[in-house]
C-alpha cells in the first residue's frame, strides 16, 4: 500500500459541550453503525429471544436503509419511496413522515443529533425531530447521491457523494469539501480524534476542522471504514488494519469475495459478514477465532450488544449469534433481502426488511407442536404400516410468530417404547421439548383407528455454549459448555480433531459428569477442534454440538491474550518482532547478540570495553570524546573500539601508523651514531702513544711506503734529524740543541 502524507497543519480547538434536553441517550443508536467511529456496538443488552414487540409493514421500502433510534423515537428511510418516517420506539406508532424527494433505490440511513434529523435524498435535509419540519437543506454534487449516509460529530455533518462535504450541523453552512472519487455507492465517512476517514478512489484521512489531507492509501469505494483503538479497519476484498495516524498497514487478511459490509468491533475482536460467511478475528493480528454461515448472502453489517451477541440480517431472516463461538441463538423470518443492518437500543433490536420490526421481550408461548419433513413440509397426518417409518422433526408454533426456529428439533423416540408398542411403528428424530421446560408430549399414530397415544421420551438436547480456553501450563485446554436441562442426563462424551472437517475421536474413557473437561499433554501452538455429545440414561446420544477450537499456549504477561495472539508477550511495550527477549519484560535489546540483554550486559556492543568505560559520565548519551557503548566500532573504520588506538578517527587505527616515519629516521640516526663512535675510536687510537715494538713495526710500514715513493737512498741523509724521542742518545754524548 502506497502512503502519501499531506502537509500537517496544527490547530488548537477549544470545545464547549453544552447539555440539551434532546441530548442523545447512551443507549441510543443515533446514526449509521451506532456512532461516528462506526463501532457497531451498544452498551445495552439485546434480547435472547426473537419475540416481536411490534411491526409496521411497507414503510421500510426496499429494506436497504437501516433504522436509527434516539430520544424515544425510531427513524427509517423508505428506500425507493423517498419518505422519511418517525415512529415511537415503544409501540411503532407513526409520529410524522416527510418526503425527501428521492424515488430511486435510496439506502441512506438517517442520523440524529441534538433534536435534529439528517438524511440524504435528492439533497441533504435537516428536520426537527418532533414534527418533521425542515430546518435547512443543501444541494449536493457528485455521483451516488442518496446511497451514502450522513455522519454527525462535533457540530458538523459529513456526507460523501464522491465529493466529501462538511457542513455546520446547526445551519447547513458549508465549511469545506474535497473530491474523493469512487463509484456510484459512496461510503459513509467515519470521524475519530478530529479526523475524517472516507473511502473513495483511495482511503483518505482529513483534518475534520478544515479538510486538509493527512494521508491516503489504497481503499475500496463502497465499504465504510471503522475506527477503534488508534486503528482503521476496512473490509473490501480482504480485511485491512491500518494505523490511524499515518495509514501504514499493520496487517491484512484475505476474506472471501467483495463485500459491502462494514466490520464491527467489540472488546478486541472484529466481526464481519462476507456474503453470509460470518467471521470473528482478533484486532491485534487478524487471527481467526471462529467462522459461521447463515442463510442468504446480503451485506448486512453486524450489530453487537453489551454481552457480545451479534445481530444481522441474511436473506429473509434476522439472526442472533453467540459472539464467543458463532453459534446460532435464534433466527426469525422477517422477509426482505438482508441488506440493512439492525439497530440496538434499550434492550430491543430494530430491523428493516421492508417491514420494520421491533424485537425483544419474553419468549413467545408455544401454541402447538407440528411435524416437519426433510423438505420443510408441514405434515398434517402420517399413515404408517407396521414396520414403516418416516424421518420427521417436531416444530413449535406460535399463532402470531408462526414457526419458532430457536427450538431444538433433533430428538428421537426411545427404543423401549418402540419395543413395547410395535404396532405404533418406529418414529425417529421427533422432539417437543421447548426451551428445556417440557419433558413429555403425546404423539398419535393415526394409522391405528383408535389412535392409541404413545408417550415419547425425547433423548438429549444438543449441548450448547462450547468454549475452549488455554491453561497457564501452555500444553492444556479447558473445554466448558452449558449444562443440559434433562433430568435423565447420564453424562457427556467429548471428541477431538486437529482439523475442522477431519475425523473426531472420543478422548474421554468414561462419561463426563461435569460441564468441563481438561485436555492436557497437548502440543503448544497447535490448534485443536472439539465437539460434545450428551448421553441419557438409555445411552441415547444427542446431536453433536457446534465445533469450536483452541490453541494451547502461554500467556506470559497475564494480559488475557495468549502468546500466539499477543504481539507483545512480555508487555514491555516492545513488539515481539523487535524484541530480542519477547518473554523477558526486563530486556528487549541485545546489541552484540551474546544472548545477554543490554540491561544485564556490562559490554553491550561486545567490543571488549565496558559500558562504563565508554559512557564515562553514565548519562546514556555519546558525548564528545566518548565512544558509543552500543556500537563496537564507533568510527566505522572496520576495527572494534578496543583494538582501535584512535576509535573516533576513521582515518587511522594503529599507533604505529603515525610513528612509522619517525622510527625510520631514528634508525638512521642510530646507525650514524654507531659509525661516528667507531670513527672516533679509530682516530683516538691513532693519536695515542705506541709501545716500542708497535712503533718499530709502524715505522717499518711507513718507511716501506716511503721507500716506494722515494727510491733514492741518499735522500735519507738529507732528512732532518729526529728528535730525542725518536733517536735515543748514548751516555756521554752531548745532546744537540733544538733550533728555535
Amino acid at each position: 500500500m502506497k502512503i502519501h502524507i499531506g502537509k500537517y497543519t496544527i490547530f488548537i480547538v477549544f470545545l464547549i459541550i453544552l447539555s440539551t434536553s434532546s441530548q442523545v441517550s447512551s443507549e441510543s443508536w443515533p446514526m449509521f453503525f451506532s456512532d461516528p467511529q462506526h463501532s457497531g456496538n451498544s452498551i445495552t443488552i439485546a434480547p435472547n429471544t426473537s419475540a416481536t414487540l411490534w411491526s409496521v409493514p411497507s414503510i421500510g421500502g426496499n429494506g436497504y436503509s437501516s433504522p436509527v433510534v434516539a430520544n424515544g423515537k425510531m427513524f427509517v428511510n423508505k428506500g425507493g419511496g423517498g419518505i422519511l418516517y418517525c415512529l415511537y420506539e415503544l409501540n411503532g406508532t407513526e409520529i410524522w413522515n416527510v418526503s425527501i424527494g428521492f424515488a430511486g433505490e435510496s439506502c441512506s440511513t438517517p442520523a440524529y443529533a441534538d433534536g435534529l434529523v439528517y438524511i440524504i435524498g435528492d439533497k441533504l435535509y435537516c428536520f426537527y425531530e418532533n414534527n418533521g419540519t425542515e430546518l435547512w437543506s443543501n444541494s449536493l454534487s457528485g455521483g451516488g447521491i442518496g446511497t451514502s449516509s450522513p455522519t454527525v460529530s462535533d457540530g458538523r455533518v459529513l456526507v460523501n457523494t464522491q465529493i466529501l462535504y462538511c457542513f455546520y450541523a446547526s445551519n447547513g453552512t458549508e465549511i469545506w469539501n474535497n473530491f474523493v472519487g469512487g463509484d456510484w455507492e459512496p461510503s459513509t465517512p467515519a470521524v475519530a480524534n478530529d479526523k475524517v476517514f472516507v473511502n473513495g478512489d483511495q482511503l483518505y484521512c482529513f483534518y475534520a476542522e478544515n479538510g486538509t489531507e493527512i494521508w491516503n492509501t489504497t481503499g475500496d469505494e463502497s465499504t465504510s471504514p471503522v475506527i477503534a483503538n488508534g486503528r482503521v479497519f476496512l473490509h473490501p476484498y480482504q480485511i485491512y488494519c491500518l494505523y490511524e495516524n499515518n495509514g501504514t498497514e499493520i496487517w491484512s487478511k484475505p476474506i472471501g469475495s467483495d463485500s459491502y459490509s462494514t466490520p464491527a468491533v467489540f472488546q478486541g475482536n472484529i466481526f464481519l459478514n462476507n456474503n453470509g460467511d460470518i467471521y470473528c478475528l482478533y484486532q491485534n493480528n487478524g487471527t481467526q477465532i471462529w467462522q459461521a454461515t447463515i442463510e442468504g448472502a446480503g451485506c448486512s453489517t453486524p450489530a453487537v450488544d453489551a454481552q457480545g451477541k451479534i445481530y444481522l440480517t441474511g436473506g429473509s431472516y434476522t439472526y442472533c449469534l453467540n459472539g464467543t463461538n458463532g453459534e446460532e441463538i435464534w433466527k426469525k423470518s422477517t422477509g426482505g433481502e438482508g441488506y440493512s443492518s439492525p439497530a440496538i437500543s434499550n434492550e430491543r433490536v430494530f430491523v428493516n426488511q421492508g417491514t420494520v420490526y421491533c424485537l425483544g421481550g419474553p419468549p413467545p408461548t408455544i401454541d402447538y407442536i407440528g411435524l416437519l419433513d426433510d423438505n420443510d413440509n408441514i405434515l398434517t397426518s402420517i399413515t404408517l404400516d407396521i414396520g414403516e417409518w418416516i424421518l420427521c422433526y417436531a416444530v413449535a408454533y406460535n399463532k402470531t410468530e408462526g414457526l419458532l426456529y430457536d427450538v431444538d428439533v433433533s430428538w428421537s423416540l426411545d427404543d423401549d417404547i418402540a419395543t413395547a408398542n410395535p404396532a405404533q411403528g418406529n418414529f425417529t428424530n421427533i422432539t417437543a421439548v421447548i426451551n428445556g421446560t417440557c419433558n413429555l408430549f403425546m404423539i398419535y399414530n393415526i394409522s391405528i383407528s383408535n389412535s392409541t397415544p404413545v408417550t415419547v421420551r425425547p433423548p438429549m438436547s444438543t449441548p450448547k455454549g462450547l468454549v475452549v480456553t488455554a491453561l497457564p501450563s501452555g500444553n492444556a485446554l479447558n473445554i466448558t459448555w452449558s449444562a443440559n436441562p434433562e433430568e435423565y442426563l447420564a453424562g457427556y462424551d467429548i471428541y477431538r480433531s486437529q482439523t475442522l472437517d477431519g475425523v473426531y475421536s472420543k478422548i474421554n474413557t468414561e462419561l463426563i459428569l461435569t460441564e468441563y473437561y481438561v485436555d492436557d499433554s497437548l502440543t503448544t501452538g497447535v490448534r485443536y477442534y472439539y465437539c460434545v455429545i450428551a448421553v441419557n440414561d438409555h445411552q441415547k446420544e444427542s446431536r453433536s454440538s457446534d465445533k469450536v477450537s483452541g490453541i494451547p499456549d502461554f500467556d506470559s504477561d497475564s494480559d488475557g491474550l495468549l502468546n500466539y495472539e499477543d504481539d507483545d508477550d512480555d508487555n514491555d511495550n516492545y513488539p515481539d518482532t523487535e524484541d530480542a527477549f519477547p518473554l523477558n519484560p526486563l530486556e528487549w535489546l541485545d546489541t552484540d547478540s551474546d544472548t545477554i540483554g543490554n540491561n544485564a550486559d556490562d559490554d553491550d556492543d561486545g567490543d571488549g570495553l565496558l559500558d562504563t568505560e565508554e559512557d564515562k559520565n553514565g548519562n546514556g548519551v555519546v558525548d564528545p570524546g566518548e565512544t558509543d557503548p552500543l556500537d563496537a566500532d564507533s568510527d566505522d573504520d572496520g576495527h572494534d573500539d578496543s583494538e582501535d588506538y584512535y576509535p573516533l578517527d576513521k582515518s587511522k587505527w594503529k599507533k604505529q601508523e603515525e610513528e612509522e616515519f619517525p622510527m625510520f629516521l631514528l634508525l638512521i640516526v642510530i646507525v650514524i651514531i654507531i659509525l661516528l663512535v667507531i670513527l672516533m675510536a679509530f682516530l683516538k687510537k691513532r693519536k695515542s702513544p705506541k709501545a716500542p715494538f708497535e712503533q718499530k713495526g709502524e715505522e717499518d710500514l711507513i718507511q716501506s711506503d716511503l721507500d716506494k715513493e722515494q727510491p733514492s737512498s741518499h735522500e735519507e741523509d738529507l732528512q732532518p734529524p729526529k728528535d730525542e724521542e725518536d733517536h735515543p742518545h748514548f751516555e756521554g754524548e752531548e745532546k744537540p740543541e733544538s733550533s728555535k
